[in-house]
């Protein structure tokens, strides 16, 4: 893996893992309190991202099975990246897509959230 990808992989794992150890002592009550109707627990939160991690691995796992028939991208992907990045940077919301949501599963135990996600991290 390239050098630069390693360490960035590395200050987010370390990341994850202080977030987990800060939560794995909180109440399944704590966990699953939304603060609003409408407003994601802290549990869902997780859920997502556990799940936008699994579905990111497999979509790079299924292009990286065509790489050697993929063309190279033009100005209009650029343009696309571009765009993403300044959109991530940005303070504004978005909705997940349909499809995370309906594959994000309703966890109602931290350990089982926290095994998946080091399942996908090991991958």
């Amino acid at each position: 893996m390239n050098q630069s990808i390693e360490k960035r992989f590395q200050q987010i794992e370390q990341q994850r893992s202080l977030l987990l150890t800060a939560l794995r002592d909180r109440s399944v009550e704590e966990l699953t309190y939304q603060p609003a109707p409408g407003k994601w627990s802290l549990m869902q939160i997780l859920a997502h991202l556990v799940t936008a991690e699994k579905m990111s691995l497999a979509y790079l796992q299924k292009k990286i099975l065509g790489i050697d028939d993929a063309a190279d991208t033009g100005w209009k992907e650029d343009l696309r990246i571009g765009l993403l990045k300044i959109s991530q940077r940005l303070p504004l919301k978005f909705k997940a897509p349909g499809r995370v949501v309906e594959s994000t599963p309703a966890y109602t135990s931290f350990d089982q959230l926290r095994s998946d996600w080091d399942s996908v991290r090991a991958q």
